[in-house]
């Protein structure tokens, strides 16, 4: 297991520093302004990406090894056409973003959710090696693709972002569904489409729906920001979110590999045990890593980001501890999920979002961004708090052993 999270943190440290530069190219190139509308684009396909994961996404992780796949992942593909057409309008009628990115937000959202299922089928089979590769082609793709059309063919504007983007996911597609097609399966009997839906709306809503709550309680802050304060605000509240975010590489490439291990677990004291073992030592990393972000001056932010870019470093000191307590709670998270435990993850996430709701609400309107990072802090901290009861109380620690844990992680 320990393989696995080394080879998927070095993945991951590499699509992060791919994205950074895209982050950079954006921020320098095209601006405050256009980095809020992609925000808004990267948040729309997300939410795009969950409704279709109601009837997959990863809760194939979790069923695939429980039940017959292929027809749950040809019903999960089904599901994710057709909802991704219905989200996508409902968000438009609701204004969620920039009516001139409807058509880019509906084709990345068609591909990104059915790039997730097969991503979930391979995490399903442990197969991380193939996950990361496909998830780092990703990467690559976006970054080149935006280095080429700002720098080669000078087009300095969103567009530039957004062809790399849809260039990107269809490079995924094709190069995943092959070799998804190519890999054997193993043997099953055949389901109709129907009961495949089934089955997957019964795991996967409860799944999704904690995701759903959980993506707002990051991102409600996003369209306060948009609304009461403007796009570029929200471009400078972004770039600190991403920036801090960056933390959770190692958090969450632990969490991926987390999840497949504990699916695939019999013993509930062992999963409990290495999820310990593992919030521990996220902790420690977090704390550490948020740390040197804070340190590093304004000045510094401004020069690689731009001058537009003033009050990014005020962001990341208001969402320090929040930005720890969630890379904990994200541990905690998978280990509901990996165990059957997800209406844990549902009143967690749900808790978290009714915080940033009404806090974002009353304190956003007449302040500046910074608010807007302690309105996420704050809801961070809800969500992380009821899951470690939760978790506590269920698996009362005098019976877990870190060391059980540690064995765990390094065992093959």
């Amino acid at each position: 297991m320990i393989i696995n999270i080394f080879r998927t943190a070095g993945v991951r440290v590499l699509a992060a520093l791919l994205n950074l530069g895209v982050i950079i190219i954006a921020g320098q190139q095209l601006g405050a302004e256009n980095m809020g509308k992609i925000s808004l684009f990267i948040l729309s396909v997300t939410l795009i990406n969950l409704v279709s994961g109601f009837a997959g996404g990863a809760a194939l992780v979790y069923l695939i090894p429980r039940n017959l796949n292929k027809p749950l992942i040809k019903a999960a593909n089904l599901w994710a056409l057709f909802s991704s057409i219905i989200t996508c309008a409902i968000l438009y009628f609701l204004n969620a973003f920039p009516r001139d990115l409807t058509w880019y937000i509906l084709i990345a959202g068609i591909i990104g959710s059915v790039n997730q299922n097969i991503l979930n089928v391979f995490l399903a089979r442990e197969n991380i090696k193939m996950h990361n590769i496909i998830s780092l082609i990703q990467a690559v793709f976006i970054f080149g693709g935006i280095s080429i059309f700002c720098f080669l063919a000078e087009i300095k504007t969103i567009e530039s972002y957004l062809y790399a983007v849809l260039i990107s996911y269809s490079v995924v597609l094709l190069v995943s569904a092959f070799i998804l097609l190519k890999s054997k399966h193993e043997k099953y009997i055949a389901i109709k489409t129907k009961k495949s839906l089934s089955i997957l709306f019964g795991y996967g809503s409860l799944v999704q729906l904690s995701s759903v709550f959980a993506l707002l309680t990051y991102r409600l802050t996003y369209y306060y920001t948009e609304a009461f304060l403007g796009l570029a605000a929200l471009g400078i509240l972004s770039v600190g979110v991403q920036i801090s975010e960056a933390v959770w590489l190692l958090p969450k490439s632990i969490a991926t590999v987390q999840y497949a291990k504990i699916a695939n677990l019999k013993s509930t004291e062992d999963s409990a045990s290495l999820t310990l073992f593992l919030l521990v030592f996220t902790l420690i990393f977090t704390a550490l890593a948020v740390s040197v972000l804070t340190l590093l001056p304004e000045s510094a932010y401004l020069m690689i980001f731009g001058n537009e870019f003033i009050g990014v470093k005020a962001v990341i000191i208001a969402l320090s501890v929040g930005i720890v307590l969630a890379s904990m709670n994200n541990i905690l998270s998978h280990f509901f999920s990996g165990t059957g435990k997800i209406i844990f993850n549902l009143f967690s996430s749900l808790s978290g979002f009714v915080c940033v709701a009404v806090a974002g609400y009353l304190i956003i309107p007449g302040n500046n961004i910074e608010y807007a990072a302690w309105v996420s802090t704050g809801a961070y901290t809800i969500t992380f708090l009821i899951s470690f009861i939760v978790f506590y109380v269920l698996n009362k620690f005098s019976h877990l052993s870190l060391k059980k844990g540690f064995n765990l992680l390094i065992a093959k």
